[in-house]
């Protein structure tokens, strides 16, 4: 991700980076696809015309997600992953 950490990331989609993450740690990729998470990876959960990827943030929570952007409010209690 080209050296931005995940208080960048945040900072970059007009956020405040909750105080139970580590601002300054360095995602290594954004993912779309659960499938191909890899630890330390930044999940976004997508509302897509075929699928969901609500429905995959646990996947993505197992396979090491260091962060999951959600849209939806049901998610709220993941946010100290």
């Amino acid at each position: 991700m080209s050296g931005m950490s995940i208080g960048q990331f945040f900072e970059a989609v007009g956020q405040r980076c909750p105080e139970t993450i580590d601002s300054k740690s360095a995602p290594h990729s954004i993912k779309i696809d659960s499938r191909k998470v890899e630890k330390g990876d930044v999940f976004i959960a997508l509302m897509g015309t075929k699928t969901d990827g609500h429905n995959h943030v646990e996947q993505a929570i197992e396979k090491g997600a260091s962060l999951v952007v959600v849209e939806r409010k049901e998610f709220s209690h993941f946010n100290n992953i």
